[in-house]
């Protein structure tokens, strides 16, 4: 079992050291090392616009090949944390190489994260204004990093909730646009053309006429557009796309 600080002693030294620290580089050096007092070896953290949960910004020390291969491979659509972030879920562990189904879209990225070194990732999430909420996920190479008693648990789970309350924008603006832009969703043209008929007021029969493609098609492309926007109906996907610059009325 991991060995655990005096609760009260980390906790006072997250919000102390935070507060002595004025520019973002330095809190979020600070961030790293109260991770690694965790047992984590590296951390990430994401912002999130609470109204259409669209990704802002993100900080994270992974390694830069692994960034890298992230970004260039897409594993972004199947992320588990971001889609954990997107249904509001509190805590979620994941272990690295345990999915054996190649047919489960999380398949990539859970045997990709193995094969870098990283073991158990645990994430935890915070409401920090109206408009924002934040995900902290610390990386651990330890397989037993999830192993620990509830007081580790709980105490994770405090210093985490501190970090996403004073890390509030990217340290690496290329690190983060990297990740940013492998999230944003991308729709195919022919989504793009029916989303646009769509916020324009055309029925699907009228849609389908007009770009010459069966009435079944039609449906199939809002589906599709609906689920990679991560929008509940078809016009949550209108405004969400609208929103993102992926159509124009």
């Amino acid at each position: 079992m991991n060995s655990i600080p005096p609760f009260q002693n980390l906790l006072g030294e997250a919000v102390t050291g935070f507060s002595e620290r004025e520019d973002d580089q330095s809190r979020w050096e600070f961030a790293n090392e109260l991770a690694q007092k965790l047992g984590a070896q590296s951390l990430n953290i994401c912002g999130f616009d609470s109204s259409d949960d669209s990704l802002l910004w993100v900080n994270s020390s992974m390694r830069s090949d692994w960034l890298e291969e992230y970004q260039a491979q897409g594993l972004a659509v199947h992320d588990p944390f971001l889609h954990a972030a997107k249904l509001r879920r509190a805590e979620l562990t994941v272990a690295a190489g345990t999915i054996k189904d190649i047919d489960r879209t999380d398949y990539e990225i859970n045997n990709r994260l193995k094969a870098a070194g990283y073991q158990h990732l645990r994430l935890f999430s915070t409401a920090v204004t109206t408009r924002e909420y934040r995900i902290t996920v610390l990386c651990s190479e330890d397989p037993y990093f999830d192993r620990v008693a509830p007081e580790m648990q709980i105490l994770r789970r405090q210093i985490c909730n501190v970090i996403s309350m004073y890390i509030s924008a990217p340290v690496d603006f290329g690190v983060s646009k990297l990740i940013t832009d492998s999230y944003s969703p991308i729709l195919s043209p022919r989504e793009r053309d029916v989303l646009s008929f769509l916020a324009a007021g055309y029925r699907n029969d009228a849609i389908a006429f007009r770009l010459g493609l069966a009435e079944v098609t039609v449906r199939s492309h809002i589906l599709s557009a609906r689920q990679k926007l991560g929008a509940p109906t078809r016009e949550n996907a209108i405004a969400i796309a609208f929103k993102r610059g992926l159509i124009d009325f």
